[in-house]
């Protein structure tokens, strides 16, 4: 007797965290998009700092920080760790705009932002992005082709 109440306790705990795992992979398809054209407008904005405006690209950065933080908050455990490595790479890079208050003509000769946006293109940040797409690509069937890639 105690094994079945033992085999049915071990069945409804697997599918309560079963559960809890797609609602979390729901919810992060539902940020998809938004991950998306944040990484590409940061994409084009970081080829473009010394043509944009320091309000544009503190914006830019701000949302898709923000959108990697909501991310990172209902991420599945299976790509949480990718998540959060992403989230610390682009973090780097808005700390060292800070400092040079946003100002684009500054961060292309300034060596904190510089450093920053490099390492974006370190292999780990590379990979944490990869396995973060390669998800959402299987599990939400969106396809996120922009990010990471060195000034």
């Amino acid at each position: 007797m105690s094994r079945r109440v033992f085999a049915a306790t071990a069945l409804c705990v697997f599918a309560l965290v079963s559960c809890g795992e797609t609602q979390e992979t729901k919810a992060l398809c539902s940020h998809a998009a938004e991950l998306e054209s944040s990484l590409v407008a940061t994409s084009v904005a970081i080829e473009g700092f010394s043509t944009i405006s320091p309000r544009q690209l503190q914006s830019t950065i701000a949302v898709l920080t923000g959108t990697l933080s909501i991310i990172g908050d209902i991420a599945p455990s299976a790509v949480k760790s990718d998540v959060e490595q992403t989230m610390r790479a682009y973090e780097e890079l808005a700390v060292a705009l800070q400092n040079v208050y946003w100002d684009g003509t500054v961060a292309v000769t300034d060596g904190g932002v510089q450093n920053a946006a490099q390492n974006l293109a370190r292999n780990d940040n590379v990979e944490a992005l990869e396995n973060l797409r390669q998800f959402i690509s299987d599990q939400c069937k969106v396809q996120i082709s922009q990010g990471i890639r060195p000034p």
